[in-house]
């Protein structure tokens, strides 16, 4: 009786670890492809505004959603990168790969739009965004390096781990 509910615990812990290798496979394959992406449209929407020369608009709202992200996209990076760090999940560390990469676009929003308006540069917000584009693909590559360490993490044998409880089983049998 206690093997079979052994083997039954053993077997639900197996299909949570294996459900959760998946889950943190999943979440960096879509945060490297997703910040693969971003940095395509970005060197696209920045060559077509300098081609075009289209100067960029200045909103309230925009600048003060900008300056939130700025303060906030920072800490919160800290904070996931921390707790990724500390319960080793592969997928937390993508995501805080995305606060961060927030982070330096609204920084680099700012920047050019600062520059924007302080000197009529109007090319300064493309251009920054361009030089964003390392910094995205580095995140990008990052999630794409966990997620093949995640693949190659062995998987618990259910063999093993059943030999290892027997045996403890034998060494604690009084009868």
């Amino acid at each position: 009786m206690v093997s079979c509910c052994g083997d039954s615990l053993l077997s639900d812990t197996e299909d949570q670890k294996s459900i959760s290798k998946r889950a943190e496979r999943r979440a960096s394959w879509i945060t490297a492809i997703s910040l693969f992406a971003l940095a395509c449209y970005i060197v696209a929407d920045s060559a077509w505004t300098l081609l075009t020369r289209a100067h960029a608009g200045v909103s309230w709202w925009g600048m003060g959603l900008a300056i939130a992200a700025a303060i906030i996209m920072p800490l919160l990076w800290q904070g996931k990168l921390r707790v990724a760090q500390r319960i080793g999940s592969a997928a937390l560390k993508a995501d805080a790969a995305c606060s961060a990469t927030c982070a330096y676009m609204s920084l680099t929003l700012l920047a050019g739009l600062l520059l924007n308006h302080l000197f009529g540069w109007w090319w300064a917000d493309p251009l920054a965004a361009l030089v964003l584009v390392y910094f995205i693909v580095r995140e990008g590559r990052e999630a794409w390096i966990s997620l093949a360490l995640v693949s190659r993490v062995p998987a618990v044998r259910r063999r093993k781990t059943c030999e290892i409880v027997n045996s403890c089983k034998s060494k604690l049998d009084f009868g």
